[in-house]
This record gives structure tokens, sequence and C-alpha cells, in this order.
């Protein structure tokens, strides 16, 4: 008993420690490059968990339901058809819905993730409290999004190189698009916090790009009715 204590406690430490040292590093206006990439490597591990339990969550509670599954022709129809004929996507509507049911879950969570990372921005915009704290947080939303797409990224290869129907799941022409959109945020993040750490602009960019994402949730909402 008094080992398995004492474990405890060196492990609650420990994790103490390294958590201290995160946020050491993400308020630090001095950090390195290298420093800032341990916090988004934790970001990435952090989301790629929360998915995981969101995305299991999430799809037995809408899986082939019917209003799900009339959205997804209804956008199949309208858009769908199109966007894989000009992708080149070799898909027909019966893999659509199928793929698009699977997806969905995923991107109710990219939602929320991208809500989150918004929130850390809000104190910088709004001028609230210490200007310093403000912009560390509005970093910290930097870094989740980083963090993000860089887990993202890492989950669609592994998948594409080693689930059975990974060509399916994640067509070429969809592959190259988001290596691309996670390609941005993953260069120019660290180099864009070192240099304009307390621009509130900078800190605008990540929040308006959160809210074009909402919003084009928003618009899916509505495509239901």
């Amino acid at each position: 008993m008094v080992d398995i204590s004492l474990q405890q406690t060196l492990t609650g430490t420990r994790l103490n420690a390294i958590s201290q040292h995160l946020i050491d590093i993400a308020f630090n206006e001095n950090s390195t490059a290298y420093e800032l990439f341990q916090v988004v490597v934790f970001f990435a591990i952090t989301w790629f968990i929360i998915f995981y339990i969101l995305k299991a969550i999430i799809r037995p509670l809408v899986h082939n339901k019917p209003w799900l599954l009339t959205a997804i022709q209804r956008d199949y129809d309208r858009a769908g058809k199109k966007m894989l004929a000009e992708l080149k996507i070799s898909m027909d509507k019966e893999q659509f819905l199928e793929w698009a049911m699977n997806d969905w879950p995923r991107m109710q969570a990219i939602y929320i993730q991208h809500l989150v990372g918004s929130l850390f921005c809000i104190p910088s915009l709004l001028g609230v409290g210490d200007p310093s704290v403000a912009s560390s947080l509005a970093i910290c939303g930097v870094l989740s999004e980083m963090g993000w797409e860089l887990q993202d990224a890492a989950e669609m290869l592994l998948v594409r190189a080693f689930h059975k129907n990974g060509k399916t799941i994640w067509p070429d022409s969809i592959v190259v698009i988001f290596l691309v959109h996670h390609s941005l945020a993953s260069i120019i993040g660290v180099p864009m916090i070192l240099n304009y750490r307390d621009n509130r602009s900078f800190h605008w960019l990540c929040v308006s790009y959160a809210v074009f994402v909402l919003l084009l949730s928003l618009l899916e909402v509505l495509s239901y009715n």
C-alpha cells in the first residue's frame, strides 16, 4: 500500500511538473521554437484523445438516423456529386453516403475544437485583463490549433497507409487538399508567435478561422431542414 501511494504521489508530482513546464513555455515571451513545439505536441496528443472519446460518443447517437441520411443525400445531390467529379474521386452515391456518415462525428469534434481554440483569444480581442496574459492565452489558442492540425494530418496519413480501406476513406485529392491546408498553420504558426506574439491582428486570424468553420457548421445544420 505504501509503495502504491508513493508511486501515485510521484506520478502526480511528475504530471504537475510537466503541466507547469508547458504553461511556463506558453506564457514566456522569450520561448524558443523548440519549446513552443513541445506545447504543440501536448495539444496534438490531447486533441487526439478528446476526438477519440467524442467520436465514440457521437457515432452511435447519429449513425443511420433518418435526418442525417436525408441531409447527406441532399448534400450529394446539391454539390457532392459535382465535387467528386471535379476532384476525380471514384465514389458512387451509396459510397458517398457511407463515407459522409462515418466522417460526420469527426466533423462535429472539429467544430468543438475550433470553438475552444477561439475562446483562448477572447481576452486579447476584448482587451480584458493584463495584456501580457491575454496575449499568452491567445498564443495557447494558436498552439492548440497547430496541435490539432498535426494530429489530424498524422491520423489521416496513418489511416491511409495502414487501413485496408484507407484509399477509400482518404482519397488522393482529399489527402493533398488537407495536407496543404494543415501545412499553412503548421509552418507559419511558430514564426508568427516568435515575431508577432502581442499583435492583436494575429489573434484575430486565429479566431476568424474558427468563426468561418463554425459558420459552415451552422449552414450544415440549416441544410437538415
